[in-house]
């Protein structure tokens, strides 16, 4: 269950969906910091989180309100330094 390995569940219109059937203070949890993963969740309206955690790798936590207790991702200075990476569609797949 990964990027790599599972495409289809990784993509804009994916995530698109989970918002959908979210509550507007849904959040969504992952393992994966890929920025493709991240990238898609902003586009959507999220604001991302970086969760750090001592005795496992860090995840990504998104939502659509502030959270004060997670490291927010600056996702602008990211694009900007990632100008030419596009989110994953499902017509890529």
């Amino acid at each position: 269950f990964s990027p790599s390995a599972n495409p289809m569940l990784w993509t804009y219109e994916y995530f698109e969906d989970i918002k959908n059937s979210m509550k507007d203070d849904g959040i969504i949890t992952t393992y994966s910091i890929a920025f493709k993963t991240r990238l898609a969740l902003h586009k959507l309206g999220f604001n991302i989180y970086l969760k750090k955690n001592e005795d496992v790798r860090d995840s990504t936590v998104a939502t659509q309100k502030k959270l004060n207790i997670y490291e927010e991702v600056d996702m602008e200075h990211k694009i900007s330094c990632n100008p030419n990476l596009l989110v994953s569609m499902d017509k890529d797949i």
